[in-house]
């Protein structure tokens, strides 16, 4: 239900184009009432619905409400929330946003108010989105210039489609720190968990070197979905996390981040604001923790990593033509063109489909084959895999048992896996009784030796150097007669 909003019918003075009348808006529900600067409403907007925050009577009374609006003008980024609107009248202060989904909070403690996407985010994902965020904030700082100066979970948004972007990034000079019990706080009503040391202990005013704290906060609560970063200090308590700042408590960077992740989050933390990185820097950082903490193979990280940077700092993705004109140069060089080019064509069906190929799947192909990037032997294998009758590729289980369904038994069809592809990279699916069965394929070595992948049917082990030959013993054997002919009989899944 939307109510037209009263106020005055006198023109605002102008400050720029994004300064419209109170009487543009027709208010709708409360998102949050009493908040710490003010009510937060859903509301139309021309006709558009969107977010009004309406601040309270003592913030609205700052002179630099109209200053910084100056700079709100500028703002327009893909991860930093829209402004639609300033409203700036007497009595009657806003801002007009675009309205979105869900925050950072609802993603990792409560799921199912988000989008599907964001129910359950992998750990790539995860730093996708931190990545994201990262950007939107280098923005503000670079191009904007002026702090966030309130960063946590409900800052950071998502709209229907999962895109994240910074909220809550104006009127910063609202945040003056107050003293209250000893320490400093900039809100006296919300949650300061995320609050730099220097704003606990000396109230000062949020900067940038404290934003990078708080984003360093935040990254080590979503990778690990709890905010225990002090310890046994209780972080939902201002007196406990003011207890641990004056403690100089060490947040605690998980182990199993990459190398290059814990020192710049290292830096990030320091207590000392002047020793924190600029926000450009982690940004810079990031390619290469997001490459270092997605692949597992050392020389994987080394070839892609210098063959594949901007700069120093790796990319996250590339297409696939870069990928083969990299192999090209390397373990393909001694190939003539046509050769070159029926490899790239070749193999092509063990690539996404859409041509773009992220470092998680140069690695995954890795875990699958072994390092084809430095062996011609292992490109051989993969081109005699792909163009083998029996391989039906990238497809799930049902997708697989919908392929040999209503066949007779013994057909049966060979996929990659992708659930532990290092140690299981294929998986034999055969119909027996007419019913699919699924069998996993385990890799002993990625060495040339005479048992490399091994397969288990009736508590019968069976072993062979090469996934043909391991088929051929199959069929001796009896478990399986012919290869599925690629014809489904079923609507049972979808090739």
């Amino acid at each position: 239900m939307f109510k037209r909003l009263l106020g005055s019918n006198k023109q605002p003075k102008e400050v720029g184009d994004i300064l419209v009348s109170s009487t543009d808006i027709q208010k709708g529900d409360v998102i949050s009432k009493n908040g710490p600067h003010g009510d937060v409403y859903r509301c139309l907007f021309k006709k558009t619905k969107a977010v009004v925050k309406f601040f309270s009577k003592a913030d609205s009374s700052q002179k630099s409400f109209k200053e910084e609006t100056e700079t709100l003008k500028k703002i327009f980024h893909p991860n930093v929330l829209l402004i639609m609107g300033i409203i700036a009248e007497k009595g009657i202060t806003g801002v007009i946003m675009e309205s979105m989904k869900c925050n950072l909070y609802n993603v990792i403690y409560e799921p199912t108010k988000c989008p599907k996407a964001l129910q359950k985010v992998s750990r790539l994902n995860k730093f996708k989105i931190l990545r994201d965020i990262a950007v939107g904030l280098a923005f503000i700082h670079s191009l904007a210039k002026i702090p966030h100066g309130n960063l946590k979970l409900t800052n950071i948004l998502f709209d229907d489609s999962g895109k994240v972007k910074i909220s809550d990034y104006f009127y910063s000079n609202l945040r003056t720190p107050v003293k209250t019990n000893g320490y400093y706080v900039c809100s006296q009503k919300g949650n300061n968990a995320y609050q730099a040391p220097e704003v606990w202990l000396n109230g000062t005013f949020p900067n940038a070197a404290s934003d990078v704290y708080s984003f360093a906060l935040i990254t080590i609560e979503f990778m690990l979905e709890n905010n225990s970063f002090y310890g046994d200090y209780d972080t939902s308590d201002d007196k406990s996390i003011f207890e641990a700042i004056q403690k100089k408590v060490k947040v605690t960077i998980p182990q199993s981040f990459s190398q290059t992740h814990k020192v710049i989050l290292g830096r990030c933390l320091n207590y000392e604001p002047k020793n924190r990185p600029l926000m450009e820097t982690v940004l810079a950082a990031f390619d290469q923790i997001v490459v270092e903490s997605t692949m597992t193979s050392v020389d994987a990280i080394e070839f892609w990593s210098d063959r594949f940077s901007d700069g120093d700092v790796p990319l996250f993705e590339v297409s696939y033509d870069d990928v083969m004109f990299a192999l090209d140069e390397t373990v393909l060089s001694d190939c003539d063109e046509n050769v070159k080019n029926e490899i790239k064509e070749e193999l092509a069906p063990l690539f996404p489909a859409n041509g773009i190929v992220t470092a998680v799947d140069f690695d995954t192909i890795v875990c699958w084959f072994g390092e084809f990037f430095n062996d011609p032997k292992i490109i051989d294998e993969m081109r005699d895999i792909v163009s083998a009758s029996y391989f039906s590729g990238l497809i799930d289980k049902k997708v697989a048992e919908g392929k040999l369904s209503g066949k007779v038994d013994g057909t049966y069809l060979i996929r990659m896996s992708f659930t532990d592809a290092k140690k299981n990279p294929f998986t034999l699916t055969r119909n027996v009784n007419g019913s699919p069965k699924h069998h996993r394929i385990e890799r002993l070595s990625y060495a040339f030796v005479q048992a490399r992948y091994q397969i288990t049917i009736d508590n019968k082990k069976i072993t062979a150097q090469t996934l043909s030959g391991l088929i051929e013993a199959l069929t001796k054997m009896g478990f399986i007669v012919s290869p599925d002919d690629g014809v489904e009989n079923s609507d049972y899944g979808e090739a």
